[in-house]
């Protein structure tokens, strides 16, 4: 799992497949999230309270991206570790922007879609990758998880041969 603050009311959480669960009804998800929160407590030693606008991109190759973005509500007082939460689930699939095609294992790119936007390379899981070849992808590229499906249909698919 990995925390990205962004300020002090907005974090994203990274969480990787073997830790993704399955599509379940809110109020499982709201007991898992709330296992998560004390998760990161423990590790990162950040409390979060309060209401909560959660985003969750469930993708099938990656696992979870959880966007959390505080809310402050006049007529609602919290006290400790209480925590409200809208949640909205999506299943959009994570791109991932890369800088070069060629410096990317074969492997990778035998297993992906590939598109051009404006002189930008997203590729496209079609899927699993092991371990090792999913830490070298993530590592080399950047996640797109709330523009994907935009960039998809804007964009020229292409073959590398």
């Amino acid at each position: 799992m990995i925390l990205k603050v962004l300020d002090e009311d907005n974090f994203i959480i990274f969480i990787i497949e073997e830790d993704m669960i399955p599509k379940l009804e809110e109020k499982a998800i709201s007991d898992y999230l709330k296992n998560v929160f004390i998760r990161l407590k423990d590790t990162y030693n950040t409390s979060i309270y309060g209401y909560y606008d959660v985003a969750i991109l469930c993708d099938k190759y990656y696992g979870m991206i959880i966007k959390l973005t505080r809310r402050e509500l006049e007529y609602l007082n919290y006290y400790g570790n209480q925590i409200e939460m809208k949640i909205i689930i999506s299943d959009n699939q994570v791109l991932y922007q890369i800088e070069d095609i060629y410096n990317m294992y074969k492997r990778i790119i035998n297993n992906c879609n590939i598109y051009l936007d404006d002189d930008q390379i997203y590729i496209e899981l079609k899927e699993k990758l092991g371990f090792i070849l999913m830490g070298d992808l993530v590592e080399n590229s950047t996640l797109i998880y709330e523009e994907s499906d935009e960039i998809k249909r804007r964009s020229e698919k292409i073959e590398i041969g």
